[in-house]
């Protein structure tokens, strides 16, 4: 008898979860002599052997608040006739964050869309469907009672009461691009080389961020670019180089800088669950950093409700801890506190690793819409490719602590260079080459 159940979860850039992926046992062989195996990921694509360990599971199981609401068998039908034949809800909000809209080439013409509303928290879920609140294809019978299991082909099931209905709402929008013109540089970065105990890992990296537009900073783990990002911060002791903000040098750590060079430079963290302190509220930890700089409590309030509405929060959420909040509503409330300063520079690192696709879009939605309103220089490190197309103007790719390869989003992603930036791209998931 087998009365172990295994869990994985695979967190990395794109091109150690496909040599994870490949390195791994198949799991079958693994399940008859030891035990199963439940592969738990939040990727979209767990097929054979283009991603994560999920890469070598047998059956697709899509599940939205805990209800399982697809199970499709790989290899009984092509992806395109599995997605448009099932079409259940939660394939639709999944389809708006995937890759393969344009034949699995992430630098064509669409770019994410993220659903509306948010997933109802255990305990509230409705009586109905428990996606119906975000389905664009709901009606009323669908919130009177939870659909029913069928059968869409063999070893196929679904829960919908809309099956084969593609949607007339927008999952994928065209990515248009203005003309671009030279924007006004705000941070310049000149000659930085930062490391660690004594060892150097970023050599001689020089960047600009310019005012209301966003360089992505990419590569594999390890290449550098979270060092660069704090030193940047003042989150490092040990970079060497030449740091300026709106002209003026910037000091090597945060205590060496100014109140306002501090609020003038803010970082968005990598991990939603660990970047707020657990003791205090949503309120206590917006308003913190206008409290160090002097402002009443009255005025930090104040803020606080205009920030939380900005990132789509609403007002009763600033007397909630952490705890009671979602991952992608703790990222929210992180944005918010880094926003609260006004801040010229936005230093947002691996701010949607933690996340699932769903929520990622959104969160590189309402970035987009504040670094425009605001008029944010933003510096977003990431080893998410598709997220690049989505949110940068220009990319800087990383490898071994230099940077290889520079340009505009279109450019390096669509037409690269380097031998470096092309495997980086060619490690890219994509749903298309997973069911073959």
């Amino acid at each position: 008898g087998v009365d172990t159940l295994k869990r994985f979860q695979i967190h990395g850039d794109i091109q150690r979860e496909a040599m994870i992926t490949r390195a791994a046992p198949h799991p079958y062989t693994y399940a008859r002599n030891f035990c199963p195996i439940y592969v738990h990921t939040r990727r979209f694509w767990p097929c054979s052997g283009c991603d994560t360990v999920a890469c070598h599971t047998k059956n697709h199981r899509l599940l939205e608040c805990g209800d399982d609401v697809s199970n499709a068998e790989r290899g009984t039908t092509q992806i395109d006739q599995w997605i448009y034949n099932e079409l259940t809800r939660t394939v639709i909000g999944h389809l708006t964050t995937t890759i393969d809209f344009d034949d699995g080439n992430i630098a064509g013409g669409k770019h994410m869309v993220g659903l509306v509303g948010r997933a109802p928290q255990p305990g509230k879920r409705p009586q109905g469907c428990a996606f119906a609140l975000r389905c664009q294809l709901a009606e009323d019978r669908c919130r009177e009672a939870f659909p029913p299991v069928v059968s869409v082909g063999e070893s196929h099931r679904a829960r919908c009461i809309r099956i084969g209905q593609v949607p007339a709402a927008t999952i994928a929008a065209p990515l248009v691009r203005g003309e671009r013109r030279a924007a006004e540089a705000v941070l310049v970065a000149s000659g930085v080389s930062a490391g660690y105990a004594g060892k150097t890992v970023v050599h001689d990296v020089s960047l600009t961020l310019r005012r209301g537009e966003c360089l992505a900073l990419v590569g594999e783990s390890g290449s550098g670019k979270t060092t660069v990002s704090r030193a940047i911060g003042g989150l490092l002791r040990q970079w060497s180089g030449s740091i300026t903000i709106e002209g003026k040098e910037l000091g090597r750590t945060a205590r060496s800088r100014s109140v306002e060079e501090r609020l003038g430079i803010q970082y968005v963290f990598q991990n939603p669950y660990g970047s707020l302190n657990p003791r205090k509220t949503v309120r206590e930890s917006i308003s913190r950093p206008l409290l160090i700089a002097g402002k009443s409590k009255d005025e930090a309030d104040a803020a606080v409700q205009d920030v939380l509405s900005k990132v789509s929060l609403p007002n009763s959420y600033a007397n909630k801890y952490p705890d009671q909040l979602s991952g992608g509503e703790r990222q929210r409330v992180a944005i918010a506190r880094a926003l609260v300063s006004n801040p010229t520079v936005l230093l947002c690192d691996e701010v949607t690793s933690a996340l699932d696709v769903l929520v990622q879009a959104s969160i590189v939605d309402l970035l987009g819409r504040l670094r425009k309103e605001l008029g944010l220089a933003m510096l977003f490190v990431t080893h998410n490719l598709p997220l690049v197309r989505s949110i940068a103007d220009e990319v800087a790719v990383m490898s071994e602590g230099r940077i290889v390869e520079f340009g505009t989003a279109e450019e390096v992603i669509g037409n690269p260079r380097e031998e470096y930036t092309k495997r980086l791209i060619a490690a890219t998931p994509s749903i298309e080459r997973s069911m073959v």
